[in-house]
């Protein structure tokens, strides 16, 4: 467990470093990191200073959905979004160059993609949900940094999936990864309870929206508080699934059969 966290240590230490070393680059991502979600927010203030209130939803209610969801995303797609590579190491053959390491390969090729603009979302979401904290009132930070984690590992555990059946499923990995951000990831942006009963039935089937809204429903009171660990039980499962099918897909890269 010690070499393992070393070896976490050191990746991430260098895919920070490499990323920083292109100066230029690193402020055009930040600057437009910040502009895109900046953006969004602004968009949500405006309308809820013409509304006031949205089918119960407050400015302060966006302002921790954005935020969680942004920081959790934020966090994944730093610092484990290079899982979305796997469809182009399979189809470039580069695929054995992960396993020749002592190191699990979905980790070291999640670790592998550092993204500097996903690390500002993160920061933008946490002054988000401060602002939701200083304004709506008493909410324990350890019981937000809870929901940030297990969402993470929920949400983490779809990304990996989504790269473990692209292993079986090469030429449609792209599509995967696409379908995971536009269809899975895409509805947990706009506010659950505006969604007619039957979308609310199909997204919560079908989405990440049970792993992404629960946390932020559950502080509404628009959800039992006793569900949220249960969702943080189908987070670690969804991990677990994804883990277990990578593992298969590898023993079948490496069987031959691929």
């Amino acid at each position: 467990m010690d070499n393992l966290l070393r070896i976490t240590r050191v990746i991430i230490i260098s895919e920070v470093k490499r990323v920083l070393s292109y100066k230029a680059s690193t402020l055009i991502s930040i600057t437009l990191s910040i502009l895109s979600t900046g953006t969004f927010f602004c968009i949500w203030w405006l309308l809820y200073k013409k509304f006031g209130e949205i089918n119960g939803y407050t400015f302060e209610d966006i302002c921790l959905m954005l935020g969680v969801i942004w920081c959790v995303l934020g966090f994944v797609n730093s610092f484990l979004g290079g899982i979305s590579k796997a469809p182009d190491y399979i189809q470039r053959g580069n695929f054995i160059e992960l396993q020749l390491f002592p190191y699990p390969s979905f980790l070291l090729l999640s670790l592998k993609g550092f993204r500097v603009s996903s690390f500002t979302d993160f920061l933008l979401g946490s002054l988000g949900i401060t602002y939701y904290i200083v304004v709506a009132g008493d909410i324990n930070p350890i019981l937000i940094l809870a929901m940030i984690l297990f969402t993470g590992i929920g949400v983490y555990g779809f990304y990996l999936l989504m790269g473990a059946v692209s292993l079986f499923f090469p030429r449609a990995g792209h599509g995967f990864m696409r379908i995971f951000g536009g269809i899975l990831i895409g509805p947990s942006f706009y506010a659950y309870g505006n969604f007619p009963r039957p979308l609310k039935i199909l997204l919560w089937i079908t989405t990440t929206i049970p792993i992404m809204i629960l946390p932020i429903e559950v502080i509404r009171g628009t959800f039992d508080a006793s569900l949220l660990p249960l969702g943080w039980i189908i987070s670690c499962l969804i991990l677990y699934l994804a883990i277990f099918t990578w593992q298969k897909a590898e023993r079948r890269i490496e069987s031959g059969s691929f």
